[in-house]
C-alpha cells in the first residue's frame, strides 16, 4: 500500500525499553514523518494530504520488501491456490 503514514511516536525511548521494537532500525522501517508533539501532527497531517509524493520513494522501497505482488489480483491467487489444493484433493 503506497498511502501517507505520520506515525506518533512521543514515547518510543520508553516503548523500545519495555517492549522492544521488532524491526530496526526504527527510522527506516517507517516510511512517514515521525512526530511527538500536537501542533507537528497536525502540520504533518495536512502535508501529507496536500503533497502527493512526500516520502512517496521511502513507501515504496519499503512496499518492495514487504510484498511480492503489487498488481491488485491477491484474492485471484488465493482463490487458485485454493481451487489447485481442492483439485488435488478430488484427484
Amino acid at each position: 500500500m503506497n498511502k501517507p503514514i505520520v506515525f506518533i511516536n512521543a514515547d518510543i525511548e520508553k516503548y523500545r525499553e519495555e517492549r522492544g521494537i521488532s524491526l530496526e532500525p526504527y527510522d527506516f522501517w517507517t516510511a512517514g514523518p515521525k512526530v511527538k508533539a500536537q501542533d507537528v501532527l497536525e502540520t504533518e497531517i495536512l502535508k501529507s494530504l496536500e503533497e502527493e509524493d512526500y516520502y512517496r520513494q521511502k513507501r515504496e522501497e519499503l512496499r518492495d520488501v514487504f510484498y511480492k505482488y503489487k498488481d491488485g489480483n491477491s484474492s485471484l491467487r488465493v482463490w487458485d491456490y485454493i481451487d489447485s489444493v481442492l483439485d488435488n484433493i478430488n484427484k
